[in-house]
Order: structure tokens, then C-alpha cells, then sequence
């Protein structure tokens, strides 16, 4: 089962390709040039084309893709904590803003509860660093009845709006 962290999140369930990290899905839960992404507690669409690179220091997040292999490279990097741990939604975002994964964040950001539907609790955070070169969204999504939390982070010089909320979009706490 599967607790959608949104009103209007896709429906179908994505099926896991035995041994794979991403999995594709039917058509209609996952728009063409995407993938669905099950792993630990978390489910969400990814960018098709982007890569599952390894990091020597990831701390919590157990997934890191990018759009290249190569870390100097890449644009864009997707990273998730797909068992964070039970607290609340918004409780993570502020042990995320405690560790500071990105580095030093110019300004407070923007921290906003989202609109769940109603068994979910979601917040996002958006921020800049490095000066400002650099963008960044977080995502902390907590399902109250298992307790589980999940984060998501996306970052890159310059983030294209319909993979944000895309991604924002397809977000699912897995419940089984």
C-alpha cells in the first residue's frame, strides 16, 4: 500500500525490476521520459535519462543520480534518504537545515508545508548556495500512521519548474 503524499499524485504502483534500482511503470502512471524510482519507504518519478552515480560521502542518502556520470559534470543531482528515520515532516527539515548537507545556504530559503491529502504530512524547502550559483529544492514527506519519513533533495545551477514539481508530484511514502 501507498500513502500519496499529494491530492492528484499518480495512482498505479510501480513494479520493480528484479534487482533494479529504478523501474519503469505503465504509461499512464509515468509520463514518457521518465521512470519510477522504489526503493526503502520511497516511491517517485526521475528523469529517464539520469544515472545512479556512487559518492563517497552521502550520509543518509542512500540514492544519488545525476543527469552524467560525471560529478563535475553534471547539471543537475538528485539525492534521497528513502528511510530518514520517524519524525515529522517538518521536525527533518530542521535537522536538515542543522546539517547543512549542501554547505553554507545563502538566506533562510523558503519553507513551506504543502498541501497533502490529508494522511500526509509534506514540506519543501527551497534555497540557494554557493553565492547564489547554485539551486536547490528539499522534500520531507512523513506518513503519521507508519511513521516513516522520507527525504528527497534536488539541486543544480538552474532547475527547470515542471521537473520540480514533477518530481514534487510524484512523491509516495510506500505504507507495505
Amino acid at each position: 500500500m501507498m500513502r500519496k503524499v499529494r491530492a492528484g499524485v499518480l495512482g498505479a504502483a510501480a513494479v520493480i525490476a528484479a534487482g533494479g534500482l529504478v523501474a519503469g511503470c505503465t504509461a499512464a502512471a509515468t509520463p514518457e521520459g521518465w521512470t519510477r524510482l522504489e526503493k526503502g519507504w520511497l516511491a517517485v518519478d526521475v528523469p529517464k535519462a539520469w544515472v545512479e552515480v556512487a559518492m563517497d560521502q552521502t550520509g543518509p542518502y542512500d540514492v544519488v543520480l545525476q543527469d552524467t556520470e560525471s560529478t563535475d559534470d553534471a547539471q543537475y543531482q538528485f539525492a534521497a534518504a528513502t528511510e530518514f528515520g520517524t519524525e515529522t515532516a517538518r521536525a527533518t527539515m530542521g535537522t536538515l537545515d542543522a546539517q547543512a548537507p549542501f554547505g553554507a545556504l545563502d538566506g533562510d530559503g523558503g519553507l513551506t508545508e504543502l498541501d497533502a491529502d490529508g494522511d500526509l504530512d509534506l514540506w519543501r524547502w527551497d534555497f540557494t548556495f554557493d553565492d547564489g550559483a547554485y539551486q536547490g529544492v528539499s522534500w520531507a514527506a512523513h506518513d503519521p500512521a507508519t511513521e516513516r519519513t522520507v527525504v528527497v533533495h534536488l539541486t543544480g545551477q538552474e532547475l527547470p519548474e515542471d521537473t520540480v514539481q514533477h518530481i514534487e508530484d510524484s512523491m509516495e511514502v510506500l505504507t507495505d
